[in-house]
């Protein structure tokens, strides 16, 4: 298992062949050093096309860069958060990806979870994010102490709770679940 710095990722996957991948978002944060996030996200796109096509891509569906890369990839899974009550009432003025891919036209969000995560449509062409195959539903935040939610998956349903705190962190423990899951882990695991 290795966790790999984005400007990285497509050397990397090209030379270790993962059995699965898993992206969990892409946001502005390494312009310093990678150059535009549009030019990140072509990258990541090149590296799903050349990975096998046997590999996992489990990604990050609440991100609308994310799910149009991975979008067409046959062995896909896809993860998100699915509580409106998490939710902010709208996209920060600050968010990175507030245009479709696809036709341009800015998102709608049914929620904003974090930056430009969360449960987008496009009034122009209709696109929107995909369903989710594995998902953090039930959220409950403890200030700076804790997270706790609902796994929900196609094997059945669980409550994690998360000795860390945020959003953020409850991002990050779904797509660590969805990608231990399909590498084989049960769900009690």
């Amino acid at each position: 298992l290795f966790e790999v710095d984005e400007g990285a990722f497509p050397d990397v996957a090209g030379r270790i062949r993962p059995h699965a991948v898993c992206l969990g978002n892409l946001f502005r944060d390494q312009l310093d050093r990678y150059g535009e996030l549009e030019l990140v996200a072509e990258r990541w796109r090149t590296a799903l096309v050349q990975l096998d096509p046997a590999a996992t891509a489990i990604v990050n569906v609440d991100d609308p860069l994310l799910a149009d890369i991975a979008r067409g990839r046959a062995n896909l899974l896809r993860f998100g958060l699915d509580d409106p009550t998490a939710a902010r009432e709208r996209l920060p003025h600050a968010a990175d990806s507030k245009y479709c891919r696809s036709c341009g036209a800015p998102y709608t969000y049914r929620a904003a979870y974090v930056g430009h995560l969360g449960d987008y449509a496009c009034p122009g062409c209709g696109d929107e994010r995909p369903p989710l195959d594995v998902a953090a539903r039930s959220i409950v935040l403890s200030g700076l102490e804790s997270a706790a939610f609902d796994l929900v998956t196609p094997q059945g349903t669980r409550r994690v709770s998360l000795p860390l705190p945020g959003l953020y962190n409850v991002y990050n423990a779904l797509g660590a679940a969805a990608l231990t899951l399909r590498l084989g882990a049960g769900l009690d695991d």
